[in-house]
This record gives structure tokens, C-alpha cells and sequence, in this order.
């Protein structure tokens, strides 16, 4: 009774285009329910009417069916499509549930599956050989993610994530990946409640909240984030000095979902936005026609506008259509369906409303490489830029029908793209960090160490279990330095009788928060902690006496002993008086008055000093 009930939801909710003498079915499940599921209803019902505009005598069927984001009505809904309406291939379901009781429906009678699934558990996609993503994969986002934090040199970050096996296997690793290329790590990671338990949540955020790092990036279905966003602001997390980024699965659906409350829990968010062309004579003409046919078939729905998903819709049901039709040309049956369809699915190449459609050897979609980023402010968001793959950050992209041409303005820092107006209002970048929320002063350890000139423990005689006092010049260039932070925190010193090594060793297991003494830096170490730039230099050194210098001008003649001066003056002056007793009588300039020979004799005694054979 129950299964009949299903079946007949579906049916009521199901919709075929096309003549009843076609030869091709083609099935789709979506969720009619949401605003997602009404545009990739619209879609898909475009691809028959501009891929046969010109055949006015065939048409394939398409039947449309509702899942009602329920994996059992997919599932249902799968079985009819397959036994009843003898589709040939079935296109849509979101959720990794539906698209994996389809998968196996579909593995079963070797019916081609295209999902939607964004995130998957690793190997999902080898265990259901007709189950394909049909999809770019965004992993090339967590680069993006890297680049905005390598700019403003954030060295930790917070990852929450949905608690769910496929988000650890999809988004962590390239995104430790991708930090790693700038110098940063993940701090925490905290796994979502699915259940969406708000005490569960606020315990996980006080504990965010105790930690220094500021920086969150969240990656989650959109409910999830938008509990978050409204727990945290609750609690004082979404106030300045906070950075919070989203990914594409949920700032996607910001324009589906968001109402004004989320709007206003979520003022200062960056976020990484699916890109697709806007500027193609392809997409302007697509984006006009579905349009008026949205506002014709739901004009209740206040968005009419096409976004990612109905484009992704698009994309798959014309590589389906592509593929039958190659097959129909050929006038093999055998082509129709099967395994033969699955292999012209993936061997098709395209350029599609988002971008290149085409499987890599991985059965896979290339990878999208250009995204855009948005920051949520006022009632909505604004555009701040793009960023890709080859070229880094850009304000502007221009785009033909064929490619995607990068402007000359672009580079790896985020800064060109102008101001962000991040949580809490401020223009100017956050640090990033922030003192920890919490009473308990800092643990900082100290060294016994042998020299008391670097760190010197005092006890009370009353009391050996906390220090009197700690001092030495460690101590002192410490405290020196506290005093030119603009903040200011509690701390404790803890005496450490251990070795030196032992000592950094406790900052890995969360003993001290901080070690102050006279611990030299070694490679080891450095496994442990981070080091501060050195206050003393290292190495081996000898001390020794040194007499004061003499700045006196007759220092010139400290070379020489007094003895040895007066020896060498009476040698010149003796030199000096045999020339002239030599000379005198024969050469006349010798001669005259006393005075002169006074003169001359000293001439001669000052002359022998420089003399070359003197």
C-alpha cells in the first residue's frame, strides 16, 4: 500500500514532452518542491526544444518525476521510470541517498544515471559502474580558499564540515593540501551535528571560542550553514576580528534560500561562488527564453533567473540527448542504451552553458578552474572578483562564446580586488587570531636551568610548590616584550625540572601554552614548537681580560721602549756630528757662524733618520 502511494506522487508530479511514436525515453528526477528542482524542471524541457527545434516530426520523450527530496520517492520513482516508461537514461537527484538507491537501480538493468552529488564517499561512483557525476568537480575551490588566506598570511584555520563520510574524503585532503602550499594548517576540525542539536553546536563553538584562531571555513549543506551562522552570532562569533569563509555548496544557494535573517547572521562572509558566462550570445539567449517560460509555469516563484543548477540540468540532459542521437544516426539499436550509451555519455566533448563538458579517464567532468568570490553585506551580497586557476585574483573577466579571457589585472593577492567589508564592519583585514575566551591565565614554562643569569627560580621558604619569583635575562627580554603588544593577557611561570628537550616536547601536548628560558634552537625541537627570533647568540666563546684603550695622542711612540727611543736618538745624533766633522773643512755651506753650524748639524742628525743609506 505504501509503495502504491509513492508511486502514485510521482506520477502526478510527472511530465512528458515529446511525440508518442519516439523511439528514445528519457527520465529525471528531481525535486519539485524547491526552487533547485523547478529550474532544472525548465531546463530540461528546453534541451528537447533546442536540440530538435529543427525537426518538427521527432522528438524524444522526456518524463519528469518529483522526488520530493525523499531517497525512497527516488528510489520509486527510479522503478517506474525504468520498468514502465523504459527510459533509456535518468537525469537529476542532488543528495548522495537518492542518487545511490538510483545507482543501484540503474547498475542493475544497465541504465546510464547523471547526478547532481557534488560531494560523494570515496570509490561510490566504482561501486555503481552507470552511476556518473555529471557535475564539475570543485576541489580547485580549496586553491581559491588558499589564496585568500596566503594573502593576508593567516597561519591557522578552523574547518567545520558537515559530519558526514563524504565531505572528510572530498574536502579535507586537498584542502590540507592547498594550506600547506601557504604556510597554514588546520587548527580544529569540527564535524556538524546532522541532526542540527543546538546544544550540541554551542558546545562546539565555546570550544572554537576558547582557541586563539579566528579564521572558519565552512563547508556544508545550506540548513546546516545557516544554523550555524545564527548560533554563532548569538554567541558573539560573527563580531570583529573574525573571518569566515564559505564554500560553493552553500553560497550557491544564497540567492535560492537565504532569507533576511540569514542575510543578517551571515554580514562579512567571503564565499566561493560556482562561475559560469554571462556574457555569451549562448547564454543571453538561453537566459531570455527560460525566463519567460519560469514565469509562465510557476509565477508564484520570485526568481526567475537561471543560476548553476538549472545550467548544470541543461548540460546533462543535452550530453544524454547528444549521445542518443548519435546513436539513432547510426540506426543501431544496440546503441540505444546499455553500456554502449553509457561509453558515448562519456566520450562526448562540449561546450556547454557552464563551461568544457567533458569525462577525464576518471570518469569525471573536468574540473572547474574559475570561481568567483562574493562577500555577504547589507541585505544581499556584492561581487568582489575572480579568481582561476592560471591567472590568480581579477576584478573582471571577459568571456566569448568559446573561452574565458582573463583581464591583465590580475594577480595572486586578494588586495586588488578592493576593499571587504569583513565580521564586525572593518575595512582593514583581520588578524586572524584573537586572545583566548577564557579566565585561565596563560601556562608559560620555565627551565631549572644551571645558569641563573638567564633564569633564575626563587621559592618562599613557606612555600615550595609555586616560585617566589623567576628572573634572569630571559625573564626580563620577555617581559620587555609585553610591553610593546597593544594587548595585554594573563600568565603564570611553571617550573620544568626536566631535560631541554622534554620542556618543548609539552607545548605539543597542550602542557604550557608558551616556554621563556634560555633553550637554543635545534632541528628536533622545531617538530614541537615554533621558535621566536633568537634574543643571544649560540656557539662556544671565550671571555678574557682587556686593558683599557689609551686615546692619547703619543701613542705613536708605544712601539718602542723609553731605552730603546733614547738609544736610536744619541745612534742619530752621533751620525749626524761625524758628517759634519767630515765634511766641515771641505764643502764651505758646512762652515760659517756658530748658529749656522748649529742648524746645519741638526739638519744633518734629523737628515739620517729617512736617509735610504743612512
Amino acid at each position: 500500500m505504501m509503495s502504491c502511494e509513492m508511486i502514485t506522487s510521482n506520477l502526478i508530479f510527472g511530465q512528458i514532452l515529446g511525440s508518442d511514436t519516439a523511439s528514445f525515453r528519457l527520465g529525471a528526477i528531481v525535486d519539485s518542491s524547491t526552487p533547485i528542482g523547478k529550474q532544472e524542471t525548465i531546463a530540461m524541457q528546453m534541451v528537447i526544444d533546442d536540440f530538435y527545434k529543427n525537426s518538427s516530426n521527432y522528438k524524444p520523450l522526456l518524463h519528469i518525476r518529483n522526488s520530493g527530496g525523499s531517497p525512497s520517492q527516488a528510489a520509486f520513482a527510479a522503478v517506474d521510470l525504468i520498468e514502465k516508461k523504459k527510459v533509456q537514461a535518468i537525469v537529476g537527484m542532488r543528495s548522495f541517498d537518492e542518487a545511490a538507491f538510483v545507482g543501484e537501480l540503474g547498475s542493475k538493468d544497465q541504465i546510464p544515471i547523471l547526478s547532481f552529488v557534488g560531494t560523494a564517499p570515496s570509490g561510490a561512483f566504482k561501486r555503481w559502474p552507470f552511476l556518473v557525476r555529471a557535475i564539475q568537480p570543485k576541489h580547485e575551490q580549496m586553491n581559491t580558499i588558499a589564496a585568500i588566506i596566503g594573502t593576508w598570511q593567516w597561519r591557522k584555520v578552523n574547518l567545520l564540515y558537515e559530519g558526514i563520510s563524504s565531505a572528510t574524503a572530498n574536502i579535507i585532503p586537498p584542502l590540507v593540501n592547498a594550506l600547506q602550499q601557504v604556510n597554514c594548517e588546520i587548527e580544529n576540525l569540527v564535524p556538524l551535528p546532522l541532526d542540527q542539536q543546538p546544544t550540541l553546536l554551542t558546545l562546539q563553538l565555546e570550544q572554537l571560542k576558547k582557541s586563539q584562531c579566528r579564521v572558519f571555513i565552512v563547508h556544508s549543506s545550506f540548513s546546516a550553514a545557516s544554523h550555524l551562522f545564527r548560533e554563532a552570532k548569538k554567541m558573539g562569533m560573527m563580531e570583529e576580528g573574525s573571518v569566515w569563509i564559505t564554500t560553493s555548496v552553500i553560497t550557491d544557494l544564497l540567492e535560492y534560500y537565504a532569507n533576511s535573517s540569514d542575510i543578517s547572521s551571515m554580514q562579512g562572509v567571503v564565499g566561493i561562488k560556482s562561475y559560469f558566462s554571462q556574457s555569451t550570445n549562448r547564454f543571453r539567449s538561453f537566459s531570455l527564453r527560460f525566463r519567460r517560460k519560469f514565469r509562465v509555469e510557476y509565477p508564484k516563484e520570485k526568481r526567475p533567473c537561471p543560476g548553476i543548477y538549472s545550467l548544470q540540468a541543461y548540460d546533462a540532459v543535452w550530453s544524454v540527448t547528444r549521445a542518443l542521437e548519435a546513436g539513432r544516426k547510426e540506426n543501431r539499436a544496440s546503441s540505444h542504451g546499455g553500456k554502449e550509451l553509457l561509453e558515448r555519455i562519456l566520450g562526448g566533448s562540449f561546450e556547454g552553458l557552464t563551461g568544457k563538458f567533458q569525462f577525464t579517464k576518471s570518469d569525471e567532468l573536468t574540473a572547474a578552474e574559475t570561481f568567483q568570490l562574493i562577500n555577504v553585506v547589507g541585505k544581499s551580497y556584492r561581487e568582489l572578483g575572480f579568481w582561476s586557476k592560471n591567472s590568480g585574483f581579477s576584478r573582471v573577466l571577459i568571456s566569448n562564446d568559446t573561452e574565458v579571457i582573463q583581464n591583465n589585472s590580475n594577480t595572486s593577492s586578494m588586495e586588488i580586488l578592493g576593499d571587504v567589508f569583513w565580521p564586525g564592519g572593518p575595512l582593514l583585514a583581520p588578524r586572524g587570531w584573537a586572545l583566548p575566551n577564557s579566565n585561565d591565565p596563560l601556562k608559560i614554562g620555565v627551565p631549572r636551568s644551571a645558569f641563573p643569569q638567564f633564569v633564575d627560580i626563587i621559592y618562599d621558604d613557606f612555600n615550595k610548590s609555586e616560585p617566589k619569583l623567576v628572573t634572569g635575562h630571559a625573564i626580563e627580554v620577555f617581559k620587555e616584550v609585553l610591553t610593546r603588544l597593544p594587548y595585554k593577557f594573563p600568565y603564570r611561570f611553571i617550573p620544568y625540572y626536566g631535560s631541554y628537550d622534554s620542556l618543548v616536547a609539552q607545548l605539543s601536548n597542550k602542557t604550557f601554552d608558551m616556554v621563556v628560558g634560555d633553550t637554543s634552537i635545534l632541528a628536533q625541537r622545531c617538530d614541537h614548537a615554533e621558535f621566536s627570533q633568537p634574543w643571544s647568540d649560540s656557539g662556544i666563546q671565550m671571555v678574557m681580560y682587556r686593558k683599557k684603550l689609551n686615546n692619547n695622542a703619543w701613542l705613536v711612540v708605544k712601539p718602542f721602549t723609553k731605552k730603546l727611543w733614547l738609544t736610536t736618538t744619541g745612534i742619530n745624533i752621533f751620525n749626524g756630528f761625524a758628517i759634519w766633522w767630515i765634511e766641515h773643512k771641505s764643502n764651505r755651506e758646512l762652515g760659517g757662524s756658530f748658529w749656522n753650524r748649529i742648524g746645519t748639524l741638526a739638519w744633518l742628525i734629523f737628515s739620517t733618520i729617512f736617509s735610504r743609506d743612512g
